[in-house]
């Protein structure tokens, strides 16, 4: 599993828009940390974008909450990624990143 540690989020311009990345570190098989590439991918031809669970981010500023990100997540596509991601978000862990 992802340990909250190993988690960042920001928001950055993309496109003329604003976007939500999403950074994951997870140790490998022989226990070095790397950066996932994708947090969700797929091989399959046909893709299920069934939302099976869906996650909540409160956004603030010091005590002022400016609002709520919500992500569905497509849990018949990729189950284990769906639900690490899920417990994840869930864990309601404070991570300040520096300068935040």
């Amino acid at each position: 599993g992802v340990k909250p540690r190993n988690f960042q989020w920001e928001i950055i311009p993309f496109r003329g828009k604003r976007q939500l990345k999403v950074s994951v570190r997870k140790k490998d098989t022989n226990s070095q940390m790397f950066d996932w590439q994708y947090l969700l991918a797929t091989e399959r031809s046909t893709v299920d974008t069934t939302i099976t669970h869906q996650v909540f981010f409160d956004i603030s500023l010091g005590d002022m909450l400016l609002g709520q990100v919500v992500v569905g997540l497509f849990g018949k596509m990729c189950p284990k990624e769906v639900q690490n991601f899920a417990e994840l978000a869930d864990s309601h862990v404070f991570i300040p990143k520096a300068g935040t």
